[in-house]
């Protein structure tokens, strides 16, 4: 018996997308570093916590750790 596995359609752009750079809108803020990723607009990019804020308020979120070498998610 053949079993296939169901991916969600958000994880290959989640896979590929560029975390951790400095949000082009934010900046100059504290916490605008894009590690955040929308399941909702399924992600065309990384944000930070002033988009979500003001884009991606009531939908759900995921947001990119790295601790110690190591990748996390955290849904918000």
């Amino acid at each position: 018996m053949a079993y296939s596995m169901l991916v969600p359609p958000w994880l290959e752009s989640l896979l590929s997308t560029d975390f951790f750079s400095v949000c082009r809108i934010h900046g100059d803020a504290a916490r605008s570093e894009c590690n955040m990723y929308c399941l909702d607009c399924n992600g065309t990019a990384a944000f930070c916590f002033y988009c979500r804020s003001s884009r991606h308020k009531d939908h759900s979120v995921i947001q990119v750790g790295l601790y110690f070498l190591i990748f996390f998610l955290t849904l918000l």
